[in-house]
């Protein structure tokens, strides 16, 4: 756009509404229009496309027209930009120079050749008395089964090499195989803390937990096979000597109900279905069936404290292992003479008061012969709650799993246990 020239009447512009306007009523700007000064904020254009003047911006029919604020604003853009590419040499011109009183002193951390070698020592004393320790446990069959349940180390090696046919272990750790075993079996039978397990083998509190939880797992999956119910012929050929003298040759399984105390869940729906009147305390409870002999036959689930006995005879497994001709001994809390029945099995209980003055003499003898007869499922349980875990407080991490259809690491200890007593073979009832 050309520059404002003069006349004899002044400056000339080409703007319609400016003084010395000099165009027509419908003017429309071109390369040869004029504008004077009045239409630039600073008075003149600037050639800086960041300029506000760089267009003429003040017009009689604009209502929004340039001011000097926008100016201002371009000057201190203008002088950040200068500062931001000034020479590095001259900011440090200008800025104080902080000088600092240094020592040298000598590094109290320093280690010579000769302290590497002493700590070195000391670590490898230490992993021979950890080592030694373990090795007193194996080479004494006292000790051994006394933090095992095991009788001889024989049966613990060849228990090893079954579990770790075709399974390696996930867990990193310095421990041999042998060792996370025996930590196992450790837990399994005095009830340790993991704490107290990390402190004696010397690893972290998580890796005494994590190789408990995996190693436990891989043994229900290996010992499964040594909890099942044995055939008619079986049970013919080994009918004990007190069930015979007490005409009661054709009783198979007794069962009953174990707690096992647990820590309080934070969930209040958790902590009421888990909470025992019987016991007064949070817990989880489990059925279990022997045969005369005392060898365990099944071994349900856990379920809350709350369950009924009736409820886990439903809900459990134990209705379909039933056949038919069989003779279950139980206490009065299984009222499942019709669910038992419908399997063609029977249910005997002790006789019971409900309804009736007093038992006739004839219902005495016999609730006596049955009490006597079912205190062997009771031996059965306290056998395996020789292994101390089953006496100790759970925590919930024990309980918890993600469906209904898992197992928790609970299920997998009492199996273990369970199957463990089998293999022992320690028998309940005396031949007599």
């Amino acid at each position: 756009m050309s520059s404002p020239r003069k006349s004899k009447l002044g400056t000339m512009c080409s703007a319609v509404g400016c003084k010395g306007c000099i165009a027509k009523k419908n003017w429309k700007a071109n390369p040869k229009s004029v504008l004077c000064n009045k239409h630039f904020i600073t008075g003149k254009p600037s050639s800086d496309a960041e300029h506000p003047d760089y267009v003429p911006s003040i017009f009689a029919s604009m209502k929004n027209k340039g001011s000097s604020s926008s100016v201002n604003r371009y000057n201190r853009q203008v002088k950040r930009r200068e500062v931001w590419n000034a020479p590095l040499t001259e900011i440090e011109n200008e800025l104080p120079v902080l000088k600092l009183d240094t020592k040298e002193v000598d590094c109290q951390t320093d280690l010579n050749f000769e302290e590497i070698n002493e700590m070195e020592k000391c670590t490898r004393d230490k992993l021979c008395e950890h080592k030694h320790s373990q090795n007193e446990i194996f080479n004494n069959a006292k000790a051994f089964n006394f933090y095992t349940k095991i009788q001889n180390v024989a049966f613990f090696t060849a228990l090893l090499n079954l579990v770790l046919s075709g399974w390696k272990p996930l867990t990193n750790t310095s421990l041999e195989y042998s060792e996370q075993l025996l930590l196992v079996f450790m837990k399994l039978r005095l009830g340790l803390l993991h704490e107290d397990l990390a402190f004696r083998f010397k690893i972290s509190k998580s890796a005494a937990s994590s190789i408990f939880k995996e190693w436990v797992r891989r043994l229900a999956e290996v010992l499964k096979k040594h909890i099942r119910v044995p055939s008619k012929q079986q049970y013919r050929r080994r009918v004990p000597a007190k069930f015979l003298k007490e005409n009661w040759s054709r009783v198979t399984t007794l069962i009953d109900c174990s707690e096992i105390f647990i820590d309080r869940a934070f969930n209040l729906d958790a902590r009421a279905l888990t909470f025992s009147q019987y016991k007064s305390h949070n817990t989880v409870k489990f059925l279990i069936a022997c045969t005369p002999l005392g060898k365990v036959s099944f071994v349900s689930k856990l379920f809350g404290g709350r369950t009924s006995d009736k409820q886990i005879i439903q809900l459990s497994e134990f209705l379909e292992q039933i056949r038919p001709g069989d003779v279950i001994f139980a206490d009065r809390g299984f009222p499942v003479k019709d669910l038992v029945a419908e399997r063609g099995a029977s249910l005997v209980l002790p006789a019971s008061t409900k309804g009736k003055k007093q038992l006739s003499s004839a219902e005495v003898i016999n609730s006596r012969k049955v009490s006597r007869l079912r205190v062997h499922i009771e031996r059965c349980i306290g056998r395996l709650k020789t292994f101390r875990i089953l006496k100790s407080l759970w925590p919930i991490s024990f309980v918890n799993n993600k469906t209904s259809e898992e197992t928790c690491i609970g299920d997998d200890v009492i199996f273990v246990i369970a199957a463990l007593c089998n293999i022992f073979k320690g028998r309940l009832i005396r031949q007599m």
